[in-house]
């Protein structure tokens, strides 16, 4: 019999693992790019070699393109970094909007393969949780997945983080789901686990359009 801590494990792998790939293939891109521009620059350096003029102009933007690509290259890596360190602590206090860019950032390209955008409204003011870092991403990036298989017509799906009495919630709007479909959303173990591990509450609302995720102040509150 598998308990909640082999599911979870399990589950976890499979998000780390996901992310890892796609992250591996925008560095490839990012690769691919510098080095088409790398061989650019190598061509007018032999041009130059042979004593032709070189626009100083293309020069510039050559170097500006890599040094774009090494920035964006930057950033991908960063979320990742920030990804693997989620696991340190088994209970974090965390800002929820920092989490929640950190994960859409993370699922950009999945959204996009999807031809979903991603919206973000965050509060002005911190909204802090005291969590697991690592698992609460993976719920996100589950509700990510399930919001954006279920996005309207405008294919734009609106994420906001909001204070409430009794914790925080992070609502998914721009859905189009029958009641029906929305009950069977979220019966898998992987997320039971995961909602049961982070005292998490899931709920849509089919005629509002809306998935709503609720989360306790401290998960590690009696």
């Amino acid at each position: 019999m598998i308990d909640e801590t082999d599911i979870l494990g399990r589950q976890g792998l499979q998000f780390f693992g996901k992310i890892s790939a796609s992250v591996s293939h925008e560095i490839k891109n990012v690769l691919a790019i510098i080095g088409e521009n790398a061989g650019l620059l190598q061509d007018l350096a032999s041009l130059a070699e042979r004593g032709q003029s070189i626009d100083p102009e293309r020069l510039t933007r050559l170097s500006k393109d890599i040094m774009k690509q090494i920035q964006r290259a930057d950033t991908i890596m960063k979320h990742l970094n920030k990804l693997a360190h989620s696991v340190d602590n088994h209970l974090a206090t965390v800002e929820l909007g920092e989490l929640v860019d950190l994960v859409t950032q993370l699922c950009a390209r999945f959204t996009f393969l999807k031809g979903v955008t991603l919206e973000k409204k965050l509060p002005a003011d911190p909204v802090m949780v005291a969590t697991n870092p690592f698992l609460l991403e993976n719920l996100i990036g589950l509700c990510i997945d399930a919001a954006t298989d279920s996005a309207g017509a405008s294919k734009s799906v609106m994420l906001e983080v909001e204070t409430t009495e009794l914790g925080a919630r992070i609502r998914f709007a721009g859905l189009k789901v029958t009641a029906g479909e929305a009950a069977g959303l979220f019966k898998s173990e992987s997320v039971t686990a995961l909602m049961a591990a982070l005292k998490a509450v899931i709920g849509i609302n089919a005629e509002a359009g809306e998935l709503v995720l609720t989360l306790p102040p401290d998960i590690g509150a009696q």
